[in-house]
């Protein structure tokens, strides 16, 4: 069908004219990177481009097209450091939940001390203020969805969250003073397995066989002089446990088994909770090759007739010295899982998707034409730390199988502030865990989440709004279509 459109050409400096151009949308695969599927691929003339959704921006379609932020905005509080949330809205009010770090710790100390939490605000950018903790330490990636037909018999505000992770009892916490942990004695070294022991305001340490120092032996580990739970390894996230060892934690010294080998889903009538805790992954310590022997970043999608979809990330627990050159990093894989609904097992459906190498902390989700993710990258900006390390990639599938990865970056380390005296812009040292909260439409982008973390200043949530209005390069604002 041909489209007879007018087009308005705007100048700088030269009063605005009018003329008609015949265009018509032609395939997808016409336009580079067939416009992400976030947009219309058009032919006007001889050229074909594309003309992005609101939201979205970019040649390809593939760069969010984002705002000024508040330095106020998202979730900052200063004495717990955050790491990336969802928003979920409910009644009047919207609700976070995000990964936090305990006993007023850094990032440094996530693999003891992060757990899921509730803040609230009144409007979507925040300020959000802390509520609860939603699941105790150890628990991270934290990530919740509206539970849609896969809690049938629940009310229409259920919800599922997704952590990795599994409840330490308080064991192994760092106690820190808000950047750094307590230091432990001068005697304890790494060949030493130090636990530290706060009681009285003292530490202690000893010495474990030093030839079974990577397998749980509780009798051995366990200082006599702290019969508290308040201790913790300065050298591994592994905890001993007092009296017994599970069957996995018996075998440690084949795959390191420990808290974050464990990847649940929780489930809970509304925002409030309570929550109730299923594992569906544990890592497998006689399978340390395989692509997603370790599994994290779990990002849910819930379709139409209930089905979950949970895209992750799965890595080798062995030693894997060729997934990093100087110029590429493949370590981190992306897979999909398939469960019918919240209660039934979650399966890998299709293995490791190469295409998508490089990747982590993805935001799976599903638009009016297609599929999409925004990960982490660790390539789309280049290795050096000071750029991987705050780098967006955006990828997209017409069916959620074959997945196609956009080479630029969808967002970087730069960010625009808004102020009182306009518009200033600064680098961020760390940006990652990408969300994004949706209009009630389920299509129109309102804010992107990131954890960040700015110089001089520790971890927190931030909150970037998307442009409200349509880009000049939209469809939309820039023809008036009729059709004919």
């Amino acid at each position: 069908m041909r489209l007879s459109i007018a087009l308005v050409i705007a100048t700088v400096g030269i009063a605005h004219a009018s003329s008609s151009i015949n265009c018509r949308r032609v395939s997808s695969t016409t336009c580079p990177d067939s416009c992400s599927l976030l947009g219309e691929c058009m032919e006007c003339g001889s050229n074909a481009q594309c003309y992005c959704d609101q939201g979205f921006s970019g040649a390809n379609c593939g760069i969010l097209d984002l705002m000024p932020a508040s330095s106020d905005s998202g979730y900052r509080n200063a004495t717990l450091s955050s790491w990336g949330g969802q928003v979920i809205k409910a009644g009047s009010g919207y609700h976070m939940f995000a990964s936090a770090m305990a006993e007023n710790c850094s990032l440094t100390n996530f693999a003891t001390n992060s757990m899921s939490i509730r803040a609230t605000a009144a409007a979507p950018e925040g300020p959000f203020a802390f509520q609860e903790v939603v699941l105790p330490p150890f628990h991270h990636s934290t990530t919740v969805v509206p539970a849609g037909g896969a809690m049938t018999g629940n009310s229409s505000d259920a919800l599922m969250m997704f952590t990795i992770g599994k409840g330490t009892d308080g064991r192994n916490l760092h106690h820190c003073n808000g950047t750094e942990p307590q230091s432990l004695p001068a005697n304890c070294t790494a060949s030493v397995e130090a636990l530290g022991c706060f009681q009285g305001g003292g530490t202690a340490c000893i010495k474990c066989n030093e030839a079974t120092r990577h397998r749980i032996a509780p009798d051995a580990c366990w200082p006599s002089n702290c019969p508290s739970h308040k201790c913790f390894s300065q050298f591994r996230t592994k905890w001993c446990e007092a009296k017994q060892v599970s069957q996995l934690e018996d075998n440690a010294a084949q795959g390191e088994i420990g808290p974050h080998d464990y990847m649940s889903i929780s489930t809970a009538a509304s925002v409030k909770g309570p929550w109730k805790e299923r594992v569906i992954f544990t890592t497998d310590p006689t399978q340390p090759d395989a692509w997603n022997c370790n599994k994290s970043n779990p990002s849910p999608l819930v379709l139409p007739n209930g089905t979950i979809l949970l895209m992750y990330r799965g890595v080798q627990c062995s030693k894997d010295k060729t997934c990093r050159t100087a110029t590429y990093n493949s370590c981190e894989r992306t897979g999909i899982a398939v469960a019918k609904d919240a209660f039934s097992p979650f399966i890998d459906r299709q293995g490791d998707i190469s295409s998508l190498a490089g990747n982590e902390d993805a935001f799976f989700w599903k638009s009016k034409r297609g599929y999409h993710a925004v990960f982490h990258s660790k390539n789309a900006c280049g290795q050096e730390d000071v750029n991987a390390s705050s780098c967006g990639s955006l990828a997209w599938s017409p069916d959620s199988y074959e997945w196609h990865l956009n080479k630029a970056a969808t967002y970087t380390k730069t960010i625009q502030w808004q102020g009182g005296d306009g518009v200033s812009t600064s680098t961020l040292m760390s940006r990652q865990r990408p969300k994004i909260l949706f209009d009630e439409d389920g299509i129109t982008p309102l804010f992107l989440y990131n954890g960040v973390q700015t110089e001089g200043g520790r971890q927190w949530t931030i909150a970037v709004p998307f442009r409200k209005t349509k880009h000049p390069t939209h469809l939309n604002s820039k023809f008036n279509m009729n059709r004919h």
